[in-house]
């Protein structure tokens, strides 16, 4: 997990969004195991719990509910595969 913060206009999502294209380039070259990128923005939910249905969305395609969204994004992340993809995430535009 990795948190950037900075004062608004300074190029933190424009930075990410690079250091993004490298890895999937090196990920498509065979230099990195691939991975899944999803992103959210944390300026267009209506309610921090509607992350997870956004974040369940662009993993699988599925609609659910916010509370069984959290639920099945917890069974995923929490059980063991051996062969599942890593998943990056990026939240933009948290306000705390």
């Amino acid at each position: 997990c990795m948190y950037i913060s900075g004062v608004p206009g300074t190029g933190k999502t424009a930075t990410v969004h690079e250091v993004m294209r490298c890895l999937q380039y090196a990920a498509k070259e065979d230099d990195l195991p691939s991975f899944h990128f999803i992103e959210i923005n944390g300026m267009r939910l209506t309610n921090p719990h509607q992350s997870y249905v956004q974040i369940l969305k662009l993993l699988t395609g599925q609609n659910a509910t916010a509370d069984h969204a959290a639920a099945l994004l917890e069974k995923r992340f929490s059980t063991p595969a051996p062969k599942r993809e890593t998943t990056v995430l990026l939240v933009d535009e948290v306000r705390i």
